[in-house]
């Protein structure tokens, strides 16, 4: 008698395409904010609030830095989470009131002296950054669990971050009509009520590289983030433990981490091209520019690249793990 075949790795564990919409969906919620943090609140901290640039210089990084520490305690309190709604969902249907409230309380402008406002802009950012920890690492971490087949997860994955770079282009879409609208003129009541602003000029080329940068930019996020699950399979396969959490939360404190080094990295490089604020810019300076934006992340994108050529998980030994890890479920 014939023994049966294997069965796929992955077979069966297949999502259906709500399921994948519906996790998609996730992260373009969460970037209708986010991604308006990154873009648009330097702009309406100095230029619609009056919040003086030298004093961001400190505070964004020195905020980040310390929100940084936030995501591998967050991935283990996640980890070591268990109620009847599971591991990572009660964050999101409860991290969600206190996120949006933060994001409101940010672009609220309260009228304040000048220390003041920085202190309240030291505040409502560092809550809106823990806010955020709180949504965004369990969100991150489902994508470990939402299937034992790293093919489903790879396929959710790209649907991610399809969701995610569409609620950052929708915000570039809709910043300004949004402002102009609902501010009646001005800005001050324009962020209050939207969040939203737009750069008026040559629109139709930023939208048409944005599109672009993001099209070649999404394979390598959906991968990337693919791969954290094989990760967390391996150390569960190895070292007989699923720290989920922890994974991904580590992914992000790196993530964290390369923003605020780059973010002080970056003046230094143009500083030495002789780069100057709100001026003019020479010719040296401008191949500074190139530099920084083109050949500099290229540089470091060389050096990921010599990274994976080690890395030891090919797709023969990701299924071969999630055979050995599904045997072992089944007889425990």
């Amino acid at each position: 008698m014939n023994s049966p075949s294997p069965r796929p790795p992955g077979a069966g564990d297949r999502l259906k395409t709500r399921e994948y919409i519906g996790y998609a969906l996730g992260d373009t919620a969460s970037n209708f904010f986010f991604q308006t943090f990154n873009i648009f609140l330097t702009y309406y901290y100095v230029d619609v609030w009056g919040i003086p640039a030298t004093a961001l210089l400190w505070m964004m990084p020195i905020v980040r830095l310390i929100g940084a520490f936030d995501d591998p305690i967050m991935g283990l309190i996640a980890d070591r989470t268990n109620t009847r709604w599971g591991k990572f969902r009660p964050y999101l249907l409860w991290g969600a009131i206190p996120y949006g409230i933060c994001g409101y309380l940010v672009f609220a402008g309260p009228d304040l002296s000048p220390t003041g406002r920085l202190v309240y802009a030291y505040i409502t950012y560092a809550l809106m950054l823990t806010s955020y920890t709180v949504i965004n690492v369990p969100y991150s971490s489902l994508l470990g669990v939402i299937s034992p087949s790293s093919r489903t997860r790879t396929v959710a994955s790209s649907f991610r971050f399809v969701g995610a770079f569409a609620g950052a282009l929708l915000i570039s879409l809709f910043v300004r009509p949004l402002v102009k609208h609902l501010g009646g003129g001005n800005e001050m009541h324009g962020f209050q009520t939207s969040f939203f602003f737009l750069p008026k000029d040559s629109f139709g080329l930023q939208l048409a590289l944005n599109a672009f940068a993001q099209f070649c930019a999404g394979p390598t996020s959906a991968l990337t983030w693919a791969l954290y699950g094989d990760v967390a399979d391996y150390g569960e396969w190895k070292y007989g433990r699923r720290s989920m959490g922890l994974v991904y939360s580590a992914s992000l404190f790196a993530i964290k981490t390369g923003m605020v080094v780059g973010g002080f990295l970056l003046p230094l490089f143009l500083d030495q091209f002789g780069f100057v604020r709100n001026a003019a810019q020479t010719t040296t300076a401008l191949l500074g520019i190139t530099l920084a934006f083109s050949i500099a992340p290229g540089f470091l994108a060389l050096l990921k690249a010599g990274a994976l050529m080690i890395y030891p998980l090919n797709q023969k030994r990701v299924d071969e793990i999630e055979r050995e890890l599904a045997a072992r479920r089944a007889s425990s």
